[in-house]
């Protein structure tokens, strides 16, 4: 059947049929030999298709989407808004992440947005560049864009109240 198309309503009653079951295992058992050995490949499509899924269905890109707004001079310390999504997520009953898996989402789900090292009330504090705290609907020009410049205390009770 090499080279061969079947049409899918006739593949899928094909394969439905309870006959057919056991060549369609016959038909795995012969290739995972070579799908052990060399692996999967899959095609740019079935990449982007997994791409979407992920983002679609992970929490963490789900909140960034209600919650974040991007903008070019934005920031925010990165505590703060680890803080604001645990805080999010024990009130939705989701486990609260860790910094470093929390980072790793952020740079999947926002590639524009960079870890940076800010002085804030005379200490370096690593922030996000390119996010603020807000709703996408919101205001993107005030207060996101330097709503944490020069007082962490302010930026801290700003997340507090962004985030509820």
């Amino acid at each position: 059947m090499k080279g061969k198309e079947i049409k899918r309503n006739k593949l899928d009653a094909m394969l439905s049929d309870p006959t057919q079951l056991s060549g369609l295992l016959n038909r795995v058992l012969e290739v995972l030999p070579g799908l052990r050995s060399d692996g999967f490949v899959a095609c740019q499509l079935t990449k982007d298709a997994s791409a979407d899924f992920r983002v679609e269905t992970d929490p963490i890109s789900i909140w960034m989407d209600k919650k974040t707004v991007q903008t070019p001079n934005g920031w925010v310390p990165k505590e703060v808004l680890l803080q604001a999504y645990n805080r999010d997520a024990v009130a939705a009953h989701r486990p609260r992440e860790t910094a470093n898996n929390f980072g790793r989402a952020v740079t999947r789900f926002r590639p524009a947005v960079t870890g940076k090292q800010r002085r804030v009330n005379e200490q370096r504090v690593w922030v996000w560049q390119g996010i603020g705290l807000g709703t996408p609907e919101s205001d993107q020009s005030a207060p996101h864009k330097e709503e944490c410049h020069g007082n962490l205390d302010h930026c801290h009770e700003k997340a507090s109240s962004k985030a509820t």
